[in-house]
C-alpha cells in the first residue's frame, strides 16, 4: 500500500467536497471532483513505475453557480450527477465533440478540455442545499438528501419525483440506495437513521437508541438507554452511509457509544435481517466518522498463515462466502476493515491539514482516493492481491443483469410527518376499518369505471355510466370508450342515497337524498317515464348512486368547490313499488346512457369513471 498526496491545485486550492470514480470504462480510471469553486473537473488517474498515483486533466464542467457538495457517477457509467447549494441536481453526459451550444461555457476555463460533457437535465424539488446522492443499481433512479430535512427519490428517465421522505426534524446529510432495490436509508443530524421501503414508501426501521447492560458490583445489571448517533455539533456536514455491494450489510458513520463517563466514536454494521439494531460496532479514533465506501471487488476468505492458529482474526464475522473490504473516513484519518474481523487491518492518518470529506474506490479496487477541505486529494494504491485474492464466487445481486432489477414506477408520494393530520380510515364497502368486522354489503360485479377531470373552477368531473336492461343486456354507451357493465340483479343496502334523474334534456342531474331503499325505489318510480325517453321507445332503468362521507354519513354533492367524495354506484332491480311502472316499457331497447354536463367541461369526451373516487 502506497500513500501519496501530490501538490496539485485540484480546484484552485479551494476546499474539495466530493469525488467519485466512473465504472464500466475499461482500464481507464476516470475521476470526478468538485468543491467550493463551483466547477466539476474530470481526471484520468494513472500509476507510475513505482506504483504511486497521478492524474491527467480531462475536462472542466461549468454550469453550477454555487459550491458543489456531491458528485456521483451512474453505476452504468454514462451519466454523472452533481448537486450543491443551488438545491438542484444536474445530470451530465459525454458528447463526441464540442458543438458550442453551451451558453454557460467559459472559453478560458474549457480551452484545454479533452472531453466534452453537457448538462442535459436538471431535477428541481429541494428547497435547500443538497448534501448527498445515491444511485439505484440499474441507474434509472437516484436518491438525494438535503438540509431542508427531506430526501427525495427521483426517476431519471421521466425526470419526476417518486417519493418525498420528510420525517426527519433536521438536516439529512447522507442517503444510500440498497443494491437489492428494496430499501433506502437516510441519516440526519436529528440523530436518527431511517430505513424506507422503496415499494411502500414507508419507514420500516427507525434507528436512534439502544440499550446497554452495565454490570454492577453486586452482580446485577442496570440497563442504560443511549443515543446511537452524534448530534449537529459534529464538525463535518456529511454523514455518508452505504450498503455493501451485495446488499447484505448496511454501514453507517457518525456513531457514538456512551461508555461510563466518556463517548466513543464508532461506526455501525446492520444486516438485512437486523435493520432495527446493529450487529456490530467499530470503535474509531478520537474524531467522528464521516463517510464509508466499499471496495467493489469481492475477495476470498483469508486463511490462517503458517504458525498461526485458526483464531478470531481468520474466522468470518459474517456468514459470507467472500470477504468485502471497506474504508471508513474520520475527520482526520482513514481505517480499513473487512467483513472477516472487527478490528481494522490498516490505518492512515496525518495526511491532511483539514477535515476529510469523501472517499472513492476505483472499479478494480487498486486505488482509493481521499478528498479533504484543505484543497488536496490523497492517492492510496494497492499492489495486485495486496488486499486479497479476488473471489470467483459472486453474489446473486452482482450476477444479475441491469434489466432484472425491478423498476420503481409508483407515483410521487409525500410521506406523513408528525405534525400532519393522520389519514382517515380506509373505506371498505362503505364501512370504516374500525367497523370492518360487521358484515359488509355485497357489491355487484362490474367492469372498472374510470374518471378524469372535466375542467372548471370547482374541480367537477364528468361521469359516464351504463344503464342495465331487464333482459340482462347492457345498453350501448354514448361514448365508444366507456366500458359496459356486466348485468347483476343483486341489490345493495343503501343507507343514504341520491337519486339521479335521467332526463335527456337536462344538463345537470338533480339528486334527492332518501333514507331507505324503499324510498329510493318510490322516488325513482315517478321519474322513470320521461317524455323524451317515451318518444324514443326505450325503457330507462333506475340507477342510484350513494355518496359516502368520511364518517358514514351521506353528504349531497356540491358544486361550491368542495372536494369530490367516494362514490359507490348501485344498480337496483325492477322490484317493489316501481316494478309495475317499469314493466310497461321493458320490452323495448334500453335507453342510451345520460352523460351529465359539468361547468367548464367544454366539448371534451367523457372518460369512464372508477368505482372509487378518492380525494385529489
Amino acid at each position: 500500500m502506497k500513500v501519496h498526496t501530490p501538490e496539485i491545485a485540484w480546484h484552485n486550492r479551494d476546499p474539495i467536497y466530493s469525488l467519485d470514480f466512473q465504472y464500466h470504462n475499461g482500464t481507464v480510471h476516470k475521476l470526478a471532483s468538485a468543491g467550493v469553486d463551483k466547477a466539476i473537473r474530470l481526471w484520468e488517474v494513472k500509476r507510475d513505475d513505482e506504483g504511486r498515483g497521478y492524474v491527467e486533466f480531462l475536462a472542466n464542467l461549468i454550469r453550477h453557480s454555487r459550491p458543489v457538495n456531491v458528485v456521483r457517477f451512474c453505476p452504468t457509467g454514462n451519466v454523472l450527477a452533481s448537486a450543491g447549494d443551488e438545491s438542484v441536481i444536474f445530470l451530465w453526459r459525454q458528447k463526441e465533440q464540442d458543438d458550442g451550444c453551451n451558453p454557460f461555457r467559459d472559453d478560458e476555463e474549457e480551452s484545454e478540455n479533452k472531453e466534452f460533457w453537457t448538462c442535459y437535465k436538471m431535477l428541481r424539488g429541494h428547497l435547500e442545499d443538497i448534501y448527498d446522492l445515491s444511485w439505484s443499481r440499474d441507474g434509472t433512479c437516484i436518491a438525494s438528501a438535503s438540509v431542508d430535512n427531506s430526501a427525495i427519490l427521483w426517476n431519471i428517465e421521466r425526470g419526476e419525483k417518486l417519493a418525498i421522505f420528510s420525517e426527519h426534524k433536521s438536516f439529512v446529510q447522507g442517503v444510500a440506495w440498497d443494491p437489492c432495490n428494496q430499501f433506502v436509508a437516510t441519516l440526519s443530524t436529528d440523530r436518527i437513521c431511517r430505513v424506507y421501503n422503496i415499494n411502500t414508501k414507508k419507514v420500516v426501521h427507525r434507528i436512534s437508541k439502544f440499550v446497554t447492560n452495565i454490570p454492577q458490583p453486586d452482580g446485577t445489571t442496570n440497563k442504560k438507554v443511549s443515543r446511537m448517533f452524534h448530534d449537529d455539533s459534529m464538525g463535518s456536514f456529511v454523514r455518508r452511509l452505504t450498503f455493501t455491494p451485495d446488499g447484505e450489510l448496511m454501514l453507517t458513520p457518525a456513531g457514538c457509544v456512551e461508555m461510563d463517563d466518556k463517548t466513543v466514536n464508532s461506526s455501525y454494521i446492520f444486516t438485512r435481517t437486523s435493520m432495527s439494531k446493529p450487529v456490530a460496532h467499530l470503535p474509531g479514533p478520537q474524531k467522528p466518522t464521516v463517510a464509508i465506501r466499499c471496495c467493489p471487488v469481492y475477495f476470498e476468505l483469508r486463511k490462517a498463515k503458517n504458525g498461526e492458529s485458526d483464531g478470531e482474526l481468520t474466522k468470518p464475522l459474517f456468514d459470507l462466502p467472500y470477504r468485502i473490504v471497506f474504508a471508513v473516513a474520520t475527520e482526520d484519518s482513514v481505517l480499513f476493515y473487512d467483513t472477516q474481523q472487527t478490528i481494522p487491518f490498516a490505518l492512515i492518518s496525518n495526511i491532511h491539514y483539514h477535515r476529510l470529506s469523501d472517499l472513492a474506490w476505483s472499479e478494480d479496487g487498486s486505488i482509493l482516493m481521499i478528498s479533504s477541505t484543505d484543497g488536496y486529494c490523497t492517492f492510496v494504491t494497492f499492489d495486485p492481491e495486496e488486499l486479497g485474492t479476488p473471489s470467483q464466487q459472486q453474489p446473486k445481486v452482482a450476477s444479475q443483469k441491469m434489466g432484472e432489477t425491478p423498476l420503481v414506477n409508483e407515483k410521487p408520494t409525500e410521506l406523513q410527518t408528525a405534525n400532519q393530520k393522520s389519514p382517515e380510515p380506509a373505506v371498505v364497502n362503505g364501512n370504516h376499518d374500525e367497523t370492518a368486522n360487521n358484515q359488509p354489503a355485497a357489491v355487484p360485479k362490474a367492469n372498472p369505471i374510470q374518471v378524469r377531470s372535466a375542467g372548471g373552477s370547482n374541480g367537477a368531473r364528468r361521469i359516464a355510466f351504463t344503464t342495465l336492461s331487464n333482459a340482462g343486456t347492457t345498453s350501448q354507451p354514448a361514448s365508444s370508450g366507456s366500458p359496459q357493465c356486466s348485468p347483476s340483479t343483486q341489490a345493495v343496502p343503501v343507507t343514504t342515497s341520491q337519486i339521479a334523474e335521467s332526463a335527456s334534456g337536462s344538463t345537470n342531474q338533480a339528486a334527492q337524498p332518501t333514507s331507505t331503499n324503499q324510498g329510493v325505489a318510490a322516488a325513482t318510480a315517478n321519474q322513470l317515464a320521461s317524455p323524451s325517453s317515451a318518444n324514443q321507445g326505450t325503457a330507462p332503468r333506475r340507477i342510484a348512486f350513494t355518496t359516502l362521507g368520511s364518517g358514514g354519513e351521506s353528504k349531497p354533492s356540491s358544486t361550491s368547490g368542495s372536494q369530490p367524495r367516494r362514490v359507490a354506484l348501485t344498480t337496483l332491480t325492477a322490484s317493489g313499488p316501481a316494478a309495475n311502472q317499469s314493466a310497461a316499457t321493458s320490452s323495448t331497447a334500453a335507453a342510451p346512457p345520460v352523460t351529465p354536463e359539468t361547468p367548464g367541461s367544454g366539448d371534451t369526451e367523457a372518460s369512464p369513471m372508477e368505482t372509487d373516487i378518492t380525494k385529489p
